[in-house]
């Protein structure tokens, strides 16, 4: 069970997002919020020093509400993994450039020039994974170029990634057997 930070969740109602087509029995879905909320008291712990202030309890009860729903948890992932391959991708395209352009006389201003389409690329990238995410009603979400909201949306974002969605997304069904 949560406790310091997180008491206050087990006591809050927990309502179903409109919009998601995930039927869950009350049992479920409590066992569910219940194992997210050890995995944020974890994460919480391991972060208090550096950030863990920043995620307060009007940003963790509807996150933790919204993660209860596997297809939200499974399209927020399969997204930022999405993200990170393009990003790697692109960052290895100018690693490409580099080498090819070594020798060449002109290099800083090509340089320049790559780097700001890199740039525009990256900034993209963020925009694009904002827009996902605040459609997905998560929390702290909105296109923003923010230095200190960008912090909070990658502070949820790597607790997100912090959960095992293993010990949280599965049921027992009357045969024994567990399925995802």
């Amino acid at each position: 069970m949560p406790s310091g930070r997180l008491s206050f969740l087990l006591s809050a109602e927990t309502e179903v997002p409109s919009g998601t087509e995930e039927f869950l029995e009350e049992g479920e879905q409590r066992r569910r919020r219940i194992s997210i909320e050890q995995y944020v008291e974890k994460f919480l712990e391991e972060r208090i020093e550096s950030q863990g202030h920043l995620l307060t309890p009007s940003i963790l009860e509807p996150l933790i509400d919204r993660l209860v729903y596997f297809g939200i948890f499974h399209t927020i992932i399969k997204d930022h993994f999405a993200q990170v391959k393009e990003y790697e991708e692109a960052h290895e395209k100018r690693q490409r450039f580099l080498r090819l352009h070594q020798r060449d006389p002109d290099l800083n201003d090509k340089i320049t020039e790559y780097d700001a389409k890199f740039l525009d690329t990256c900034n993209d990238l963020l925009a694009r994974q904002q827009r996902c995410f605040q459609e997905l009603r998560i929390p702290r979400f909105k296109v923003t170029n923010d230095p200190r909201e960008i912090e909070v949306q990658q502070l949820i974002i790597d607790l997100i990634l912090y959960i095992d969605p293993e010990n949280l997304y599965f049921t027992t069904k009357a045969s024994g057997e567990i399925s995802f």
